[in-house]
């Protein structure tokens, strides 16, 4: 069953999914009266959100970490905004098919917590940048290991990928980022982890809750980039000088319109985060095909915002 707050999410992203769009067989004062009910959603759905941040979340991470400082309230820093387009990235093909391939990465479980997650790491004892994943809903972050596997193999990079499908808030695209910190953690035991170091990365869902969780909380994440996952924008609150976000989103993705991101990623710049918004022309919502050249990417971007 879903939460107070999937159901206020989900509520919300179909409604501006009629407002936006393909609206225009709506009168303007039904289009009119839906944006205002979507925007009344929004803001429930944030408020709802708001007040359960430090309440839910599995009674078990609650066990064996700390809770993850919220960011301070800060004037917002109205950072830069840049949007471009390109094909370079684009999936043209009409497969819908995947299966993540075999031994790219291994699972681990942290017991206390009940958190299975993946991972892999380069030999060596030297500390390595690392790579929050975050999948997709119907995935695990097996699948976000075999994207960024390549990336990781020439970069020397640490990949830790939880599972988030039982982490409370998942369904809303806000999971606890307490999960987040625990996967980090027990990778930190037997990966050289560098805790200075640390992005994230999320596909989808996981790019919603990858930008929500950088933009709520205080937390090792030094930057974001994202693939097709568009943060409803009263979703995010000042955050002084945010953490610098990149969203990878193609022109056709039907899950998440552009006109929409492009006033999300408006939110985001207000807000106070830099924010890159990568128009991939004639690309859907699908991650699979061209997963590994959006991950090599994404890192190029990602390693100069660590330096």
């Amino acid at each position: 069953m879903l939460t107070r707050i999937g159901a206020l999410a989900l509520l919300s992203m179909g409604l501006a999914l009629i407002v936006g769009a393909g609206s225009q067989a709506l009168p303007e004062g039904a289009r009119t009266q839906a944006r205002d009910v979507a925007a009344q959603v929004r803001t429930a759905a944030s408020d709802v959100a708001v007040r359960a941040r430090g309440v839910v979340g599995l009674a078990s991470l609650a066990r064996v970490m700390p809770e993850v400082p919220l960011r301070a309230v800060a004037a917002p820093g109205h950072a830069r905004l840049t949007e471009r387009s390109t094909t370079d990235l684009t999936d043209c093909s009409a497969s819908i098919e995947y299966t993540p391939e075999p031994d790219q990465g291994s699972r681990h479980l942290v017991a206390d917590a009940g958190l299975h997650w993946w991972g892999w790491a380069p030999e060596g004892d030297a500390p390595r940048p690392t790579i929050l994943l975050l999948h997709g809903a119907g995935r695990t972050g097996e699948s976000m290991v075999d994207m960024w596997r390549e990336t990781a193999e020439a970069k020397g990079l640490v990949l830790v990928a939880p599972n988030l499908d039982a982490i409370d808030g998942w369904d809303a695209g806000i999971p606890d980022p307490r999960a987040l910190l625990v996967a980090l953690d027990a990778a930190a035991e037997i990966y050289p982890v560098d805790r200075t170091r640390v992005v994230l990365f999320g596909h989808s869902r996981g790019g919603m809750a990858a930008q929500t969780i950088a933009n709520r909380y205080d937390g090792p994440w030094r930057a974001v980039a994202v693939h097709a996952g568009t943060v409803p924008p009263d979703y995010l609150v000042p955050a002084g000088a945010g953490v610098p976000i990149r969203h990878y989103l193609g022109s056709v993705d039907r899950t998440f319109p552009f006109g929409l991101a492009q006033d999300s990623a408006r939110r985001a710049a207000e807000m106070g985060h830099p924010f890159d918004l990568i128009r991939l022309e004639g690309h859907s919502h699908w991650f699979y095909g061209t997963g590994e050249a959006i991950a090599a990417d994404a890192w190029t971007w990602l390693a100069a915002r660590l330096d």
